[in-house]
């Protein structure tokens, strides 16, 4: 079971970056999961994804979190 969280600011200046937070939570295949690709609008633009891990493996399975920003 996967709990899913999605953050970002909701105004940003012009030219300034848009910070974007996406972190799934819960037991289970979390080494597996990977960040949804979404095509940018016009003008916008992407940049490198860190991804950061937070999770154990014990006997009942894989549990804690991945964080995509």
């Amino acid at each position: 079971v996967y709990e899913w969280q999605v953050s970002a600011r909701d105004t940003v200046k012009v030219g300034r970056p848009l910070p974007f937070v996406f972190r799934v939570s819960g037991k289970g295949n979390l080494p597996f999961v990977t960040l949804p690709t979404a095509p940018l609008p016009d003008g916008l633009e992407g940049f490198d994804t860190k991804t950061a891990d937070d999770f154990a493996v014990t006997e009942k399975g894989v549990a804690g979190s991945r964080t995509f920003t």
